[in-house]
């Protein structure tokens, strides 16, 4: 039962009805068992400055019992509010979810007390949150970004919606956020006094490292501008007997810099004065067709040889894969001339034994016959 202040003031149990007392912090003091006749509290109790029972230990309710805060627990622990509280130690075993609510992760020595006290201080003013238009885009980009670190967005996002000349509530933020309180106050903090620098991380301790810069300089230019000798390119093994280096580091130090050096791409250099105006009217042509055109284009692959291996193929077998000679008898050469139409997708192909104007005129011939007679007038 409570009482007009809205404190806990009895307690009905199988004994009877117990009077709770409380003082204006909201101890229970003293309790008296109504219906015993006695004319004065039946049991008194005193905390510490931390709440621990001093003396005789009080029952269900007792420091702040006239919250209804239980004491009564298995293990000496008790939850005040959001943290579970240890009564015999006089220390809580979370951090306050409230900014100011405790001097560090146990207690409040300081007496900042917010959740802790019902009747607590107010919370200290923050200071407002101002974003520039550039901090603001940058912040916003890092959130989207798909190659953005996850710790990295969810400080952008942190650091967003603690923005504003209105201070929003840390406590709101975390819940929103889904995050510790702690979190939001450690960035914010962090970005009023760097600002974007203050998100990244901070360089942490380690093992130094055991390849200089200069080496690894050495390997990249080494690779980039000299050949081994007796090779056409660098390979990890050599590159390791060159620069003293193990194969896995030089392995790494060309994965860092992308270096391929057993890679070679080819590539052709047209001296046709008219190169790029031709580039251009055959590609338009095939962007562009002329209305009740079709566009094809052609080309040929000679000299193909028909080879026959020199036994015939053995099948596959269970636990045996097919077999075939390394040998071959060559059939022949053959010639395969294709047009292809870019509007359709359609394919005209012909065969031909021999690679002469002869065998391309008639295949210039055939694709005169494959396309509409409407096309063919145009």
């Amino acid at each position: 039962m409570t009482g007009p202040d809205d404190q806990l003031s009895a307690v009905t149990n199988g004994a009877g009805t117990s009077l709770q007392l409380v003082d204006l912090h909201g101890d229970v003091m003293a309790t008296e068992i109504s219906g015993t006749g006695d004319t004065g509290p039946t049991a008194t109790y005193t905390y510490t400055e931390f709440g621990a029972p001093d003396g005789a230990a009080p029952g269900t309710y007792g420091w702040l019992g006239g919250y209804q805060r239980s004491g009564s627990s298995l293990g000496g622990t008790v939850l005040m509010g959001l943290r579970v509280y240890d009564m015999y130690t006089g220390r809580f075993l979370q951090v306050d979810s409230v900014l100011g609510g405790s001097a560090n992760a146990y207690d409040y020595a300081d007496q900042r007390r917010m959740a802790e006290w019902p009747d607590g201080q107010d919370a200290p003013k923050l200071e407002p949150l101002l974003l520039s238009d550039d901090e603001r885009a940058v912040l916003e980009r890092w959130t989207r970004r798909a190659t953005s670190a996850q710790a990295l967005a969810l400080r952008a996002r942190i650091v967003l919606a603690c923005a504003g000349l209105e201070v929003p509530p840390i406590v709101a933020v975390a819940r929103d956020l889904r995050v510790t309180a702690d979190r939001v106050r450690k960035w914010r903090r962090r970005f009023l006094a760097e600002r974007l620098d203050g998100l990244a991380d901070e360089p942490r301790p380690g093992r130094p490292p055991t390849i200089s810069v200069d080496q690894v300089e050495a390997v990249v230019v080494t690779t980039l501008e000299q050949l081994p000798k007796n090779a056409t390119h660098w390979s990890r093994t050599s590159m390791a007997e060159h620069s003293g280096l193990s194969k896995s580091t030089v392995g790494r130090i060309w994965r860092q810099f992308q270096l391929k050096p057993h890679l070679a791409d080819t590539f052709k250099l047209s001296t046709d004065p008219l190169f790029v105006e031709k580039v251009y009217d055959v590609v338009g042509l095939y962007f562009n067709p002329p209305e009740g055109a079709v566009v094809l284009s052609v080309d040929e692959k000679s000299q193909i040889q028909a080879l026959d291996r020199s036994q015939p193929v053995l099948p596959i077998m269970p636990g045996m894969p097919e077999r075939r000679t390394h040998d071959y008898v060559r059939n022949g050469l053959t010639t395969l001339f294709a047009a292809f139409d870019v509007a359709t997708g359609e394919v005209i192909t012909a065969l031909h034994r021999r690679h002469r104007a002869a065998e391309f005129k008639k295949f210039l011939i055939r694709i005169d016959k494959v396309v509409p007679a409407h096309c063919r007038s145009t």
